[in-house]
């Protein structure tokens, strides 16, 4: 714990990652009951040298009881695969060991997490790379798993999930695609939709509908929202100051249902488009059918009001 104490620490410092492997013998009290403890501490200690073999000399290897082991690979840089890493750890696990006249065979189960920028928490660490090795066990062994949240219960995703989506909106890590509408009588681009995904920096870019219903839910929708009312009226300001642009290209931003309950809305919408000298009616307001329905008396308030700025829904 104290070596992974220092290399999370050490990670506030750079651009390295460290990793978490936890490794557990497959179906290890078969070894015990049939072949007697003595072949088993014997087999436990091969596994605790294969597995300091194939490490790397920073590394740390531990048996942290039982049939468990830990492996600790701080400073990862970006080529080094996690993947790679744990097939390494079972590949040394199954080759045969020999037990007097007999090879005996075992295989290992192996759980894993990685993390970077120091945003980790060590012991959070450990029980990140349980449940993933608990994961792998119970696709029948002999695998490994990579923690992400999706491994927990929807409960303990959405908890975890919403900490690192308010982390997300803190450190910039929502950006917004913008995808182009096209008249199909002439062909032109008359407009674009905004489209909010998050570049999360473990788990690479992350779609909306896994992450909007857990801002929703957790109170964070407004800063996501204002986020990508902004960003879509800088991105247009920009456009409509190139040569030759058109007058009339539109932008289209969506709505949620919580955000149509919102009492600054309006006060918003119209402070971000004079903040941008956007024309209102550059704005198109889009909201999903399952929004009217669930929504309905707030959104056709909340439509009304917009609308009186001359926003278009």
């Amino acid at each position: 714990m104290d070596r992974l104490h220092q290399a999370v620490g050490e990670t506030e410092f750079g651009s390295d990652r460290v990793a978490v492997l936890l490794v557990d013998v497959d179906d290890f009290r078969s070894v015990n009951d049939t072949l007697g403890h003595s072949t088993g501490d014997r087999v436990l200690r091969e596994v605790g040298r294969r597995l300091t073999r194939v490490s790397r000399r920073r590394d740390t290897v531990a048996r942290i009881g039982g049939d468990q082991f830990a492996l600790l690979c701080p400073a990862l840089n970006e080529d080094e695969d996690l993947g790679v890493l744990c097939e390494r750890a079972m590949r040394a696990i199954c080759a045969p060991l020999q037990d007097g006249p007999h090879d005996l065979t075992v295989t290992g189960s192996v759980g894993a997490v990685i993390a970077s920028h120091g945003s980790a928490e060590p012991e959070a660490l450990l029980q990140h790379a349980d449940i993933a090795m608990q994961a792998a066990k119970q696709s029948g062994g002999n695998r490994f798993e990579i923690y992400t949240p999706a491994l927990r219960g929807p409960a303990d995703y959405g908890r975890e999930l919403a900490v690192e989506l308010r982390r997300a909106i803190e450190n910039a890590e929502l950006f917004v695609l913008y995808q182009p509408v096209v008249e199909l009588t002439s062909g032109f681009i008359i407009g674009a939709e905004a489209l909010v995904r998050w570049r999360h920096p473990e788990r690479g870019v992350i779609a909306p509908d896994q992450f909007i219903p857990v801002a929703e839910r957790r109170g964070l929708i407004t800063a996501v929202g204002t986020f990508v009312l902004d960003d879509a009226c800088r991105q247009l300001a920009a456009w409509t100051h190139t040569d030759g642009f058109p007058e009339s290209f539109k932008i289209g931003v969506s709505f949620s249902g919580r955000e149509l309950r919102d009492p600054d809305l309006v006060a918003r919408t119209a402070a971000t488009l004079q903040r941008h000298h956007i024309a209102a009616e550059q704005l198109v307001i889009e909201i999903t059918e399952n929004v009217l329905i669930g929504e309905l008396g707030d959104a056709h308030h909340a439509i009304e009001s917009v609308a009186a700025l001359g926003v278009r829904a």
